[in-house]
C-alpha cells in the first residue's frame, strides 16, 4: 500500500474520532462496500462524521450513494 493510500486509509479510520468535521475528495475515488460491491464515484466522495456517512458523486455534482460508515469496508483515490 502506497504511502498517499495508508494516509487517506487512516483519515478515513481517525473520521469518528475526530468530531463533527467534513472531508472533501474532489477526485474519482471508488468506494469498496462490506459486502464487496465497488462504487465507482467519478466526481469524488464526502465523509461526514456528524452523520457518519459517506456520499459518492458523479461528474456533475450530482449524488450517486449514500451509505453509512459502518457499511464501508474502504476506499481508493485515483
Amino acid at each position: 500500500m502506497g504511502m498517499g493510500k495508508t494516509a487517506l486509509l487512516a483519515l478515513f479510520l481517525m473520521l469518528p474520532v475526530l468530531g463533527a468535521c467534513t472531508y472533501h475528495e474532489r477526485r474519482p475515488s471508488t468506494i469498496t462496500l462490506n459486502n464487496g460491491n465497488v462504487i465507482v464515484c467519478p466526481g469524488g466522495l464526502v465523509f461526514d462524521s456528524e452523520v457518519r456517512r459517506v456520499v459518492c458523486y458523479n461528474e456533475d455534482g450530482k449524488v450517486l450513494l449514500k451509505v453509512r460508515w459502518e457499511k464501508v469496508k474502504g476506499y481508493t483515490v485515483e
